[in-house]
């Protein structure tokens, strides 16, 4: 590897001990970092975005120290606490001076929920409390997403809704931070911790940082979750995928059970295919970063305010989509309250339980799965990265052996794609696991809960 092999903290160090060990993230926050430019993101053989090392290191440390998943640094306790300390803390979601369920009107039917997300970039611009939102939106380079500078409505429109596809960050923050402008981060909870461990690091972004609008995540996909949706779609084997929609809303269809649309080109002809979201891959977590494994934050609990869809009644029967908010600022707190005074914004209250129990599964996974991870990995001897929650064996057999399974999909079908490029052949690599995880689990729901033990 190019320079700082002598130090500790050194693109060496963060390339072995994140990357190779498949703990990366693809949040693009060191390669932008960085001030040698040392880093590139680009995507790796089981199409997942990591950076690479492209010369010019000079061992100042600052990428392995804004990593999400490295060693050094606060995590998300710590980083919430010195920003929201006078907020009540929940387990799970982390501080919350208030939690709400609602929708903004004139953001929600191209929303993926209830439009809360982009309602709240879109006051931030047109107050001038920002010069850009950072977000997430389809570009025609090739990359089909990526973070884009919004610096208008239209812009931030553009990039509504769910986009399950990695898209680095260390073009749009590089350019941002040289041109000093104020901007607004819309992120998963990896990309937000990133940040604000990056902003401690480097003076130039902690000028231009501004609220950090967090989305609760519950996995990653690499890129070959867009190349199955492309080929159940029915997208020809030649074509080329220029732009994906990963969640339709449709009337009288419940928000949790949306479509995809896929539009190609064969040759100078255009067309769009339909489908269904393939839930088959999702739930078991075919094609999810390695990264995943190891997360504990659900909520993203370092930003200014989360959002989340609203699986939990009455909310989940409304085709429409709701939003469910998770207020950690005085700032996010009084955006929001005057949009609901001006009536831009409809909001209910609700109780932080019922916010953990409308992501019930994902939270599971980050707690207990993980401490049963951790303990599996001690216990072979297995590196795995630094957590706040402890290792604990899962007494629930069944459950356990589901946890396992499911981390077995997701290397298999990782590694599958980068041997064939066939993403749906990766998918089936993986049938016997999927089978075995889902009746394990089915098994176990139906058992009386007895925790775990260390």
């Amino acid at each position: 590897m190019n320079g700082g092999t002598g130090s500790k903290r050194a693109v060496g160090d963060v390339l072995h001990a994140v990357v190779e060990r498949g703990w990366c993230s693809g949040c693009g926050v060191c390669a932008a970092a960085c001030p040698a430019d040392a880093l590139a993101m680009a995507p790796d053989a089981e199409a997942a975005l990591v950076p690479h090392d492209v010369g010019g290191c000079t061992a100042c440390g600052r990428c392995i120290a804004v990593c999400p998943f490295g060693p050094h640094g606060p995590d998300e306790d710590a980083l919430a606490a010195q920003r929201f300390a006078d907020a009540p803390r929940h387990g799970g979601i982390g501080h919350a001076r208030a939690c709400a369920a609602g929708f903004a009107a004139t953001e929600r039917a191209h929303g993926a929920s209830g439009g809360l997300a982009t309602w709240t970039g879109v006051r931030l611009l047109e107050s001038g409390a920002v010069d850009a939102v950072l977000a997430v939106g389809p570009v025609a380079d090739g990359r089909m997403f990526a973070y884009r500078a919004c610096s208008d409505v239209a812009a931030l429109r553009a990039c509504s809704g769910s986009h399950y596809h990695q898209a680095s960050l260390d073009e749009a923050l590089r350019a941002a931070v040289r041109a000093r402008s104020r901007v607004a981060v819309v992120g998963v909870p990896c990309t937000i911790k990133a940040l604000r461990r990056a902003a401690s690091e480097w003076p130039a972004l902690a000028a231009c940082l501004g609220p950090c609008l967090g989305l609760a995540c519950g996995q990653q996909k690499t890129h070959a979750f867009t190349a199955l949706l492309a080929q159940r779609a029915g997208v020809p084997h030649e074509a080329s995928v220029r732009t994906v929609r990963y969640r339709i809303k449709r009337d009288g269809v419940p928000p949790h059970r949306f479509g995809v649309e896929v539009g190609y080109a064969t040759g100078a002809a255009t067309a769009t295919a339909s489908g269904e979201f393939p839930f088959d891959a999702w739930v078991p977590r075919v094609f999810t970063l390695g990264a995943c494994e190891w997360c504990d934050d659900l909520a993203a609990e370092t930003a200014d305010v989360t959002f989340m869809d609203a699986w939990v009644e009455p909310y989940l029967s409304e085709p429409r989509g709701t939003s469910i908010a998770i207020v950690r600022s005085a700032e996010m707190a009084a955006l929001l309250e005057a949009g609901v005074a001006d009536g831009s914004v409809s909001l209910e209250a609700l109780a932080p339980d019922a916010v953990r129990v409308s992501q019930a599964a994902g939270l599971s996974y980050k707690s207990t799965g993980l401490a049963d991870r951790l303990w599996r990995a001690a216990g072979s001897g297995m590196a795995a990265p630094r957590k706040r929650i402890a290792p604990g064996r899962d007494r629930r057999i069944l459950r356990s052996l589901a946890n396992r399974l499911v981390s077995d999909v997701a290397r298999a079908s990782r590694r599958s794609f980068a041997l064939t490029g066939d993403a749906e052949a990766a998918f089936r690599a993986t049938t016997i696991r999927r089978m075995v995880a889902s009746i394990a689990r089915s098994l176990d729901a139906r058992l009386p809960s007895r925790g775990r033990t260390s």
